[in-house]
This record gives structure tokens, sequence and C-alpha cells, in this order.
């Protein structure tokens, strides 16, 4: 849908807090007016006694809703107070609270049906809001026996994507609430739930994004690992002698034709240093490297893909990279070429690095852009690394499949990581 057709984005529309906050509620509101889908939802939720309650015939909406609501303007005896921030509270945390002594509050958004008042106090923000809440319950009843309902922004995006897709599926969509949706996700990407694995398929739209957003979820909470990645990927800083960096990926999304096809790359550059390449080269270890084709983890097998690459960075910056070896000339990518190529090299010693260069391909130069990067430049001095690129590949079905069991899809990607520390970290 054209953004600019969205109901709840305007022209000229400020990011400031107080107007956010104002439209977040005017939005919820009209969601809640407008489909009943997501007013059921959100009533069954926070009201334990609402599927007893017995709705007659009406001739008008059994339902009232309303925003910016004095307090003294209520009728009902039961009463919900709801907090709608971005934490979540317990009823205890309520209790323990003393109100805010405000004489004559105003509701920001009020619920009304059959003998039941809903007093929500809305903050897109961290703010704890249970003091003005509890105000605005004792000034509507001095100590009413009100129930307690903590409503998150995520628990309410959640809500919103579930009826939205369950609408959408019985042909029968609520354009207010998906563009309320549409226009949360745009201020408050945090907010929207990512799924669980277990709860994609082929046909899920943004189907990579959604993978990789719940294996950036789970990694997150991993505190023995740094997360160096944001958002668009994930990356983890490796304490590895041959190796600073992992890199989890997927694969094979776009041809995909089920679930099944989908990979999960694990990848980390050995020797993409002079001194990592010291640890990968230490008693030719790197030609072992280069023949294994799999790792068993668990008991499980994965296929193993490693590439030998030589790297040629200025400044610390990889300028030009050499990938072209083929599996008939592993046998060169050994100790003692690295000996000879690894390290600062100047330009006088340009003319020994392409005799060396030339033992794996003549047009090393041009496949490699030296010639452009490097001879064409006014650089003087380059330094040359000699690395392997090293790929796990995991089936997503192997992760889809652990999600429902003790230690879950954290568990399983602790114990592929500390695995590959284990196979190759700690030389």
């Amino acid at each position: 849908m054209n953004k600019h057709m969205n109901l709840f984005r305007f022209y000229g529309e400020s990011d400031l807090t107080e107007k956010l906050e104002n439209n977040l509620t005017k939005g919820f509101a009209l969601c809640l007016k407008y489909d009943s889908l997501l007013l059921h939802s959100f009533i069954s939720d926070i009201d334990p006694s609402y599927s007893n309650i017995s709705i007659p015939p009406q001739d008008g909406s059994f339902f009232n809703i309303d925003i910016q609501v004095p307090s003294n303007k209520l009728e009902g005896e039961r009463v919900i107070a709801v907090s709608m921030t971005v934490d979540d509270y317990t009823a205890a945390q309520y209790q323990a609270v003393a109100e805010r002594a405000t004489e004559s509050p105003i509701i920001d958004l009020v619920i009304t049906y059959a003998d039941t008042v809903v007093i929500c106090e809305i903050k897109p923000s961290t703010e704890n809001c249970l003091a003005q809440l509890k105000n605005q319950v004792s000034r509507y009843k001095p100590n009413a026996n009100e129930i307690f309902e903590s409503f998150s922004w995520k628990r309410i995006t959640a809500l919103l994507e579930k009826t939205t897709n369950i609408s959408k599926s019985m042909g029968n969509p609520s354009h207010i609430s998906a563009d309320y949706l549409d226009m949360l996700k745009l201020h408050f990407p945090a907010w929207h739930p990512i799924p669980r694995l277990s709860e994609l398929t082929i046909q899920t739209k943004n189907l990579q994004y959604n993978i990789e957003q719940r294996l950036i979820e789970v990694c997150n909470s991993f505190d023995e690992m740094e997360l160096t990645g944001f958002r668009s990927r994930i990356s983890f800083q490796l304490n590895w002698a041959m190796a600073s960096e992992l890199k989890i990926q997927t694969a094979g999304v776009k041809d995909a034709k089920s679930l099944d096809d989908i990979l999960i790359e694990f990848r980390f550059w050995a020797g993409d240093t002079k001194k990592q390449g010291g640890s990968l080269f230490h008693d030719n270890y790197v030609q072992q490297l280069l023949l294994q084709d799999e790792i068993e983890i668990e008991r499980e097998p994965f296929k193993i893909e490693s590439e030998p690459y030589i790297k040629v960075s200025s400044f610390q910056r990889g300028v030009a990279w050499f990938r072209n070896i083929k599996r008939k000339d592993y046998s060169l990518f050994n100790k003692g070429l690295f000996n000879k190529l690894a390290g600062r090299k100047k330009q006088s010693d340009w003319g020994h690095v392409d005799t060396l260069m030339s033992n794996f391909s003549a047009d090393w130069k041009e496949e490699s852009k030296w010639t452009g990067k490097v001879e064409g430049s006014n650089r003087t001095q380059v330094d040359i690394s000699m690395g392997v690129r090293v790929t796990v590949y995991v089936p997503l079905s192997s992760m889809r499949q652990v999600e429902a069991v003790d230690g879950g899809l954290g568990g399983k990607l602790k114990k592929i990581i500390n695995a590959l520390g284990s196979e190759f970290g700690a030389r």
C-alpha cells in the first residue's frame, strides 16, 4: 500500500513524544471501535469474567470507547486498570505504588460495557505510569477493588498482528487496524513481534528478514558473546587465535520451494590477518581445513565448505582479494608460501609478489583488482594475508525442530557456536 494513503501518517507529522502519545491513544481507540475482532480479543485478554458475560441484542453498541475522559464522568461498578507502556508490570507492583495526587485526572482511554469500566494509561516509553493510573482509578471510585492488567506494546502489536492476519485470511480485512500496525512498525520497530521459526511458512512475507530477526533476538541473550552486528546481520566477536568474527546468515531463501531448502550459514575467516595466519598455517593445519567437508555436533553432521583467499589491505582496510584458487592448487597454499607472501610489502616487493601469485593464475592481477587498486594507485605499500573462508551449513529445519524442547533455539545455537570454538578456536 502507498504509505501516503495510511490513515495514521500525516503530512508534517512530528515525532514529539506528546504528539506520538496522543496519536497512539487515538489510533488504538479507533482500531477498537471499528475492528470487532480486535476489541473482542483485547477485552478477553484483560477481563477474566468477559467469557461469562451475556450480551443481549442491542439497538446501539454494547461497548463504548472514548479518549481523554475526566475521571468524574465515568459510570460502572467493576474497574479494570490497564497500563500500556513499553514495560510489563505485575499486580504486586501496582498494589505497592503510591498514587499520584491529582484532583481531576484525565484518562487516556476508557472502555465501558455492562457494569465494567476499563481505564487505560498509555505511554510510548518505559515511563512508569502506575502511580498515575492508580490515581485515575481512585478519583473515579475510591477504595475500588480493581483488576490490574499490564499490556505492553509488544503484546499489543502481537495482538494486532494476529487479529489482522486472521481478518485478512477470512477475506474481511480491517484496513484501520492494518494501517495502525504499519504506523507502529514505522515509528517503533522494536515493538513488532518476531515470530518463532516454527511459526514461519514458505509463504511468510519477508521470510529471510523474519528468520534473521528471530536469530538476532535469540543471540542477543548470549551474555558470554559479543554481538557486533545490528539489525541486518548477526556477527559475533571471537577470541579465536586464527579468526576474529563469526557471521550467521541465511542462504537459499530466494529459490526455496520449501523451508527444507533453506540453510543457516555459520561463517568465519581464518587467517584474515598475518597474525591469525600464524595459527592457521602452524604445522600446515590449513591443508586439513581445506579438505574438511563435515563437522559433527551432538551426533548431527553438518556440511563444511572452505575457500582459500589472498587479501590485500591498506591501512587495515581490504582493497583487493584473490579467490580463484583451484582445488588442484590447494597444495600450493601452504606454510612455505605464507612465509614468503604474507606481511607488509613495499613497492619494491611487487615483482616478487607477481612471481608467487602467478603460480595460481596468470591473470591474478585482473581477477584480484591488484592492477587498479594497487599498481594503478598512489599506494607505496600494502599488507598481504592468506586466509580461508569457512562456512558451516545448518538446515533451517534443524533449528525449527528444537524451539519446543528444553533449551530451545538458544541452546541449539550455543551448542553450534561452542562446538565451532572447540574445533577451530583452540588452535
